[in-house]
């Protein structure tokens, strides 16, 4: 059809009314050539090419490698390292191991050294699991106000002058971020782990407690830690400041009224908390016991939240000081205490009230180790 003849269908179809197929009769067109021209279809405007190279890898070629990645390393069982070039074979994909490793990378998989930690055994596991469903449902309240004392012990090193507090601080420190070649620098390195070190000072077992919001015992124990310091510890310190604390219940007891006991929750201690003597004295003192299972740092409040915040603001006092400034053995335990007693009760609770979330993380790894 001419222009003339294409004005002249669209002048019929919009102005008189008329239909497409009897405007096809008109110009003895089939009604298909007619549409065509009053319908034209819209020409689908081109993508704008997105600068640069095109993306080798879709969100799904990622998803494949990434549960490649996860198999293996489920496989190896820590026994040997899973390499880029092994997952990039058990995928079978064409991608350069640059290309996999920037996408495990945008999605924040990056190579890490093993954690270091007490491995559990299926049996460890099993008691972890069955532990951890029989308080899941507690609610936070029962945990900061049903148990009166969550008890540990640690030692403490004296880190008496500027020397000893500048090796606490480097232990202290994570990390910082450095570039190639300067991992030797020793701006660069911390301490490690686990390494004795003298301070010239007779290190300090503290044995602390907290509960109800409060920070119930703290003291040094001067001998050696075994049964009879257990004992000692339970009928005096201890049984002291959850009488304190819970004078209602203490006079309860006083009264000897059945089911008036402090409950207390401790790890499996077998020198001095499950020594015979200990258990002896924890009944005489009229203490119950909630035993959390072996291996369990991370269901200890004392461990995953007390002694590392304690440590933490040693370090942030220290930080202003001198390399000059000097403190006695009988001060730095001084200020220690302090530091652990300066705990607010709304963050005591909300360490204890934290076993709620821990005993359902632990239900769902199954009685392994919890992250947090």
């Amino acid at each position: 059809m001419t222009e003339e003849e294409k004005k002249v269908a669209h002048m019929m179809y919009h102005h008189q009314g008329e239909k497409p197929e009897d405007i096809a009769e008109f110009f003895g067109h089939h009604q298909s050539c007619i549409c065509k021209i009053l319908f034209p279809k819209k020409k689908k405007k081109k993508a704008a090419k997105t600068p640069g190279r095109p993306e080798k890898l879709s969100k799904e070629q990622i998803d494949r490698l990434v549960t490649k990645k996860d198999e293996l390393v489920t496989k190896a069982g820590g026994k040997h390292d899973v390499t880029i070039n092994m997952v990039k074979f058990s995928a079978r994909s064409s991608a350069c191991t640059k290309t996999i490793r920037k996408s495990f990378k945008a999605r924040k998989i990056t190579w890490k050294p093993m954690r270091s930690s007490i491995i559990l055994s299926a049996k460890d596991k099993e008691a972890r699991l069955k532990w951890a469903k029989k308080y899941q449902k507690k609610p936070k309240k029962f945990w900061q106000k049903a148990v009166h004392a969550n008890i540990d012990n640690k030692w403490f090193p004296i880190y008496h002058n500027g020397k000893h507090r500048d090796y606490a601080a480097r232990r202290s420190c994570r990390g910082a971020y450095r570039g190639p070649g300067q991992s030797l620098l020793e701006v660069y390195q911390k301490p490690k782990a686990g390494l004795k070190y003298n301070t010239g000072k007779k290190t300090a077992c503290i044995m602390g407690g907290i509960g109800g919001g409060k920070v119930i015992m703290w003291e040094e124990n001067s001998g050696p830690w075994d049964k009879h310091a257990a004992a000692a510890m339970y009928n005096g310190v201890l049984k002291r400041g959850l009488k304190a604390k819970y004078p209602a219940i203490a006079k309860k007891m006083k009264k000897k009224k059945k089911g008036a006991a402090f409950t207390i929750l401790e790890d499996n201690d077998p020198t001095g908390y499950k020594s015979t003597e200990g258990k002896k004295a924890k009944k005489a003192a009229g203490i119950e016991v909630l035993s959390i299972p072996k291996r369990s740092p991370d269901l200890s409040v004392m461990d995953y939240a007390v002694w590392s915040s304690t440590n933490k603001g040693m370090r942030e006092q220290e930080a202003n000081w001198g390399p000059e400034k000097k403190e006695s053995r009988e001060a730095y335990l001084k200020r220690l205490r302090k530091t652990a007693l300066s705990f607010s009760a709304a963050t005591i609770n909300k360490w204890t009230g934290d076993m709620v979330r821990r005993c359902k993380l632990l239900v769902k790894a199954k009685g392994g180790y919890i992250d947090g």
